[in-house]
């Protein structure tokens, strides 16, 4: 802001919750649903990085357009990785069979287990809930590390993000892509 004078139109929260769903983000959304009812535009939630193959995104369908143009413009944060961007290795690994989204990899609906579900289901706020995963995985759950005494910043530094924490960064720079694209607006996206 001190450098170009850009400002965004709408507020920008970030939370971190403490107890995950059962107090931290429940309680949040009870004492200002009124408020995130009437101004908010999206919640996006990273709840961990549980790999460092590919993006993996789980959003409600009015999201979609925002979430590819947003990882169209990060760079693939692996060397070895033959895709360019974000979007592409995504679309490799998870190509949807969708027939009016021919370039779009697959998202699912979110559904429950992390914290973007009492905005969605509470408030009817959109969501999209996102991590880095191995694409071999049958599901996200299959990282059997979740939420252990194992999960440690160790085991990111030393087995998932072992090239300077780059997955970290595209991480970030893939939601602020998506913040920046919802906080100029004036008007709600929906």
């Amino acid at each position: 802001m001190n450098e170009t004078g850009w400002r965004p139109r709408r507020t920008l929260v970030f939370c971190n919750w403490d107890a995950e769903e059962l107090v931290g983000s429940t309680e949040f959304v009870k004492e200002f649903a009124a408020q995130l009812s009437s101004r908010a535009v999206a919640y996006l939630n990273l709840d961990l990085l549980s790999n460092n193959q590919t993006l993996d995104v789980r959003a409600v369908p009015t999201l979609y357009q925002a979430v590819v143009d947003a990882a169209r413009r990060v760079p693939s944060p692996l060397e070895n990785d033959p895709g360019k961007t974000v979007y592409d290795t995504w679309l490799r690994h998870f190509l949807a069979d969708i027939p009016w989204l021919p370039d779009y990899p697959q998202m699912k609906v979110p559904g429950g287990g992390s914290d973007h579900v009492h905005f969605f289901s509470y408030i009817g706020l959109p969501v999209l809930d996102f991590t880095y995963r191995n694409a071999s995985w049958a599901s996200p759950l299959s990282y059997l590390l979740y939420h252990t005494l194992y999960e440690t910043p160790y085991a990111n530094e030393h087995l998932f993000d072992t090239e300077n924490f780059v997955v970290h960064k595209a991480s970030g720079q893939f939601w602020a892509q998506l913040a920046l694209s919802f906080s100029p607006s004036l008007i709600s996206i929906l």
